[in-house]
């Protein structure tokens, strides 16, 4: 696309009066068309489980998947500042406290 590239990029703060020139490039895959759509799913289980018995590793997007499993359970946790700030805007405003 004409854009630069890695240690040729203009650097992001010493040289604002020049233009980045960054460019992106994106392309969408449909992987069943590769995989094959039937086995493509139970593939990359297998490939997901096999990986795991060997240490403990986690996959793009699994910690957040974990986090929010968690705090669906538990809740989010506050901070106790953040809380003590939060009910004495509560008291300030009128409203209800949150109670944990």
């Amino acid at each position: 696309n004409g854009m630069t590239f890695g240690p040729n990029i203009t650097p992001m703060y010493s040289e604002l009066d020049k233009p980045r020139r960054i460019g992106h490039l994106m392309i969408a895959i449909d992987p069943a068309r590769f995989a094959g759509a039937g086995t493509l799913e139970t593939v990359v289980n297998e490939m997901v489980m096999d990986l795991k018995r060997r240490g403990d590793i986690l996959f793009p997007g699994e910690p957040e998947y974990l986090r929010e499993t968690e705090r669906l359970q538990h809740g989010i946790p506050i901070e106790a500042g953040a809380l003590a700030d939060m009910n004495a805007w509560s008291d300030r405003l009128g409203v209800q406290r949150l109670v944990f």
